[in-house]
C-alpha cells in the first residue's frame, strides 16, 4: 500500500483505538472529505512543482519553471481554501492526532506550504506545530525533518 490516505484509512479501521478517524457524524465525513481534500489538491500540485517535465511537452526549461510557478500558485491557493473550509479541530480527535491532522502536518511542509499557511491561515499553521509537538508524531517528524526539533 503506498497511497497516504488509503494507509491512514487502513490504519483507522484496523486500530479504532488510536482515534485516527472521530466516531461522530459529522467531524468523522469533515475528517473524510479534508483527508481527500489534501490529497486531490494539495497533494497533486505538489507532484507538479516537483515534477513540472511530466505535466507539460515543452523542453524548455523557463516554459517547465513557469509550470512550477503555476503550480506553486494553485498550491498556496489550496491551502487557504483548506483553511477556510476545515476547522483546525479536525487535527485532533479528542487528545490524539487524527489521521486528517497528521496529513495535513506532513504534507505542508512541501513546496512552502507551511509559508503560505503563514501568511494567509497562522491558525492553521499554529495547530499544526501544537500537532507536531504531540509524541509519538514528534519523534516521526523529527526523524524527517530535523529542524522540526
Amino acid at each position: 500500500m503506498s497511497e497516504s490516505s488509503a494507509i491512514l484509512l487502513t490504519l483507522a479501521e484496523r486500530y479504532p483505538d488510536a482515534s485516527l478517524i472521530p466516531r461522530a457524524p459529522e467531524a468523522r465525513a469533515m475528517t473524510l472529505q479534508g483527508l481527500i481534500y489534501l490529497v486531490s489538491n494539495c497533494y497533486s500540485a505538489i507532484g507538479v512543482v516537483d515534477y513540472p517535465e511530466r505535466f507539460t511537452t515543452a523542453t524548455d526549461p523557463a516554459e517547465r519553471d513557469r509550470v512550477k510557478a503555476g503550480a506553486t500558485a494553485r498550491l498556496h491557493h489550496c491551502w487557504r481554501v483548506a483553511a477556510e473550509r476545515f476547522d483546525p479541530a479536525l487535527f485532533w480527535v479528542g487528545e490524539k492526532p487524527s489521521a486528517f491532522g497528521l496529513l495535513a502536518s506532513v504534507v505542508s511542509r512541501w513546496s512552502g506550504g507551511r509559508e503560505a499557511l503563514a501568511s494567509h491561515a497562522p491558525h492553521w499553521l499554529a495547530a499544526l506545530v501544537a500537532l507536531d509537538a504531540q509524541e509519538p508524531a514528534r519523534r516521526v517528524f523529527v526523524r524527517h525533518w530535523p529542524e522540526a526539533d
